[in-house]
Formats: structure tokens, sequence, C-alpha cells
């Protein structure tokens, strides 16, 4: 029955499922590059199936050279093996067990060159003192690697110490056996060897394979446990998020109520004073120029804080402010300005320049005077009662600006980035009355019209506020002059 199984069926399965694996891994290492051990044991698989495909190919005399080449890509193949497996379940390269088998191989190799095809015993015991080795050390790194499964481990090292215990007889059986026959294909005993071989490659590559499987199913595991922990959080801060969303609404609602009960307020005296100064003109016979056109100014004024008011309550309510567009001029923008502040102890520190050729705007008269009101009020209010305001209108490229240049207190430095937040006041400002709204209110207006605020220090100290808004461009002159 011994005899039964034919020698080159068995290399045949030995240099197929080699193959076979060889090609399983490499696909496997293409497919996942970010695993190491594919590519050694691709590599050792196939140059095992080398290593044996040259024993089919021996010729009758082979000479020495063959044979070491022979026994040198089978016992290659297997330390690619190994070093390939211990890859494969995260364990570094062992140099020990590197040098230990390169010595022990080329020791081997040594004392077999020149020895005839039939004085097999020397190379049968290398192969089994390089298998003991690898064994030792692949059991000993599988027995510490608590991270695989007690079932893995257990036939790991079942497959290997089975596989020692047949290469353990192999060189045993050269010892007892008296005639050898000359070819490889032509010993029955090592058709057992073969098919033994065979069935070792296999097992040991189909439990390699598991670990790789149970590898990525425990990376799975963990990624969707730290998934679902990442979801839970989230939905965490979404439920947090809709609380605060909800209490800024309820905020925003009170603060609505509040600038619309403030505003209903200042209505009232507004009112009394434009209903006071058309009183006025009714009742005064014949008034003279200058009061007629102080109680044109006043109903102007109380006019235009009137539709502020009510631009001011839309935006409350997170509307889009519909600005009235009109084309003016510059210089248009520069007298509506002057007459603002004519007549007030702050006219004479206002000094107003235009640069020739400015382009005409197409903006929302109103809000742009509001605008221009304030940044000058500001100047005013935070410079010295005899520092003059400096308003300066240029071409800056494809933009107007109107700069705004006083030599008051300024602002400091870490707060630029703030200053014009809602409510948001400078820390050198508390001892002067305002309630930190009116940078915020210029810059709202200002995008209404396509414009922009910009805030710096000023050479020498005090603060610029530069105004960019678009023009347009290529106006006829006959229109210019209409404007």
């Amino acid at each position: 029955m011994l005899y039964a199984l034919d020698p080159a069926t068995a290399l045949a399965g030995v240099i197929s499922s080699n193959a076979l694996n060889g090609l399983i891994w490499a696909m496997l290492a293409i497919l996942r590059p970010q695993l190491k051990g594919p590519v050694w044991v691709a590599a050792g698989s196939l140059l095992s199936a080398v290593g044996f495909a040259r024993l089919v190919m021996r010729p009758p005399a082979p000479t020495a050279l063959y044979l070491t080449i022979d026994n040198a890509l089978i016992i290659s193949s297997l330390l690619w093996l190994g070093v390939g497996y211990l890859r494969l379940m995260d364990r570094p390269v062992n140099v020990k067990l590197i040098v230990t088998c390169t010595i022990a191989t080329v020791i081997g190799l040594t004392l077999g060159y020149g020895t005839t095809a039939e004085d097999t015993a020397i190379r049968i015991h290398l192969t089994t003192v390089i298998a003991f080795i690898l064994i030792f050390f692949s059991c000993h790194t599988v027995i510490r690697h608590t991270d695989l499964s007690m079932l893995i481990r257990a036939a790991v090292v079942v497959i290997m110490a089975i596989h020692g215990i047949v290469a353990l007889m192999r060189s045993l059986a050269q010892l007892t056996r008296s005639a050898l026959p000359s070819q490889v294909l032509a010993d029955r005993l090592q058709a057992w060897i073969f098919l033994e071989w065979s069935l070792f490659f296999s097992m040991l590559n189909l439990i390699m394979l598991l670990t790789v499987v149970m590898k990525f199913s425990n990376s799975l595991q963990k990624s969707v446990s730290e998934l679902n922990a990442e979801v839970a959080e989230r939905r965490k801060l979404q439920h947090q998020l809709a609380r605060q969303l909800e209490a800024e609404r309820a905020l925003r609602e009170e603060q609505y109520q509040f600038v619309r009960m403030v505003t209903h307020e200042l209505r009232t005296p507004l009112a009394v004073i434009d209903r006071a100064a058309e009183m006025v003109r009714e009742l005064v016979d014949r008034p003279s120029e200058a009061v007629t056109q102080r109680l044109a100014k006043i109903h102007e004024a109380t006019r235009g804080l009137f539709n502020l008011i009510d631009r001011f309550l839309i935006t409350e309510r997170d509307q889009k402010i519909e600005p009235q567009f009109e084309i003016m001029t510059v210089s248009t923008l520069a007298e509506r300005l002057r007459r603002h502040f004519e007549g007030t102890a702050s006219a004479g520190r206002i000094r107003i320049t235009l640069a020739d050729g400015l382009p005409p705007l197409r903006a929302d008269g109103t809000m742009l005077t509001t605008v221009l009101v304030n940044l000058v009020d500001n100047a005013l209010k935070y410079s010295p009662e005899t520092a003059s305001v400096a308003v300066e209108a240029s071409l800056d490229n494809d933009m107007v600006l109107i700069a705004v240049l006083d030599q008051g207190i300024g602002i400091p430095l870490q707060e630029f980035s703030q200053i014009g937040q809602r409510f948001y006041r400078g820390s050198n400002t508390y001892d002067t009355v305002g309630a930190g709204i009116g940078l915020y209110s210029a810059r709202k207006l200002l995008d209404c019209n396509g414009g922009s605020l910009m805030l710096g220090p000023r050479h020498g100290g005090g603060t610029v506020a530069s105004l960019r808004l678009p023009f347009i461009a290529d106006m006829p002159a006959a229109a210019m002059e209409s404007v």
C-alpha cells in the first residue's frame, strides 16, 4: 500500500498547490497593499513551486551546481514563507530567525556540494534542520500571539508539529535505507513526502487566510464600534445644538420684541418733533429763509429716521433689507453730510476733500448718508473737541474709497477683529456714551449696497474708517450732468 502512490503525481500536486497559493497571495497583496505579509508568502510559494518543478526537470546525471540550486530554492522558499506568516500575524521580522537559517543553509550546502544525486542524506538533513528552526520560531510566536483565537493557534501548532514529525521521520529513513534511486521520481517513499508537503502548505495557507479574514473582521468590528460611538456622540451634540438653537430662537424673539418696543418709543418723540415743525411752518407768518431751511431739515431728518427704523425692524426679523437704489454722485453724498452737521458746534471740525472725476454711484442714498453720518459722528465723539475730522474720497482701482480719518483715542490692536460686532464696544470707550451698534449697522447697510467697511489705525494716532463702494463705469457725460 505504501508504494501505490505515484511520485510524479504527488510532486505535481506540490507544484500546483504552491503555484496556486502564490497567485492567491499575490492578488491579495495587490488588493490590500497595506498588508506586508502577502508579498512574502506569494514570493515564497512561487519560489517553492519553481524549486519543486526543477526536480521534475532534473537530468539523469545532475551536476553539483544543479542540485545546490534545487535545495537553495526550496530552503529559501521556506524562509520567505516563515517571514511572511510572521508578518501576517503583525509580528516583526525576527533577525535571529533569518541569521540562523542563513548560517545553517550555507553550512549544509557547502558540505553537500559535490555529492552525487544518490547521496541525498545531507540535503534531506539540511531541509529538516531548517524546518525545525522555522517550526520553533513560528510556534513560539503563535503561542504568544494572544490576539489570535485559541482555535487558530492550536491548529497552527498541530500542523507545524505534524510537519516536524514527518521531516524527522524522513531524516531517520535516510539512515536506514541502503540503496537510494538516482532520480527523485523513482523513489516511492518520496511520493508520500511530497503528499505531506502539499497538504502542509495547503493547510497552513488556509489557516493564514483565516487569520487575515479574522484580522479584517476584527478591524471592521472595531471600526463599526467606533462609528457607533461617533454616531452616538454626534446625536448627543445634535440634541445639544437643537436645544441651543431653540434657546437662540427664543432669545432672538425676545430681542425683536425689545427692539420693537424701543422703536415704538422712538416713533412717538419723532412724530412730536415732526408735527411741531409742521405747526411752526403753518403758524409763523412769512418765516425767514433760515427758519424754512431748518424746518425742512427737521422734516427730512425725521422722515429718514422713520425709514431706518422700519428697515431695522425687518433686519431683526432676519428678512432682507430692500435698498431703494438711485444714481448719485459722491459730491451729493458729501453735501448731505455737510447739511446734517450744519448749524452744530462740530460743523467747523469736518474737512471734506473729493478727488476730481469720481464716477457716480448706484446706491441707496439714505443708507449711505446714515453710514457716513454715523462714522463722522463717531470720529467727532472719540476725538478731542479741537481736533478736526477728515473725509476724503478717491478712486481705488475698481471701487470708490471714502475714508474718515480722526485724531481720537484709536482702537486697541487686539480688538480690531471684534469692533463692529453687535453691542461690542472697545475697552477704551466705556467713559463715552454709546450702545455698540453703530458700526454693526453701518456694515449691514453697506452690505446691502455691495460695499464694505474696514477699520485701521491712522498714522500719528487715531482711526481710519474706509468705505469701499462700487461705481457705475462708462456713464455718458450727459447722464452725469443730470445726476
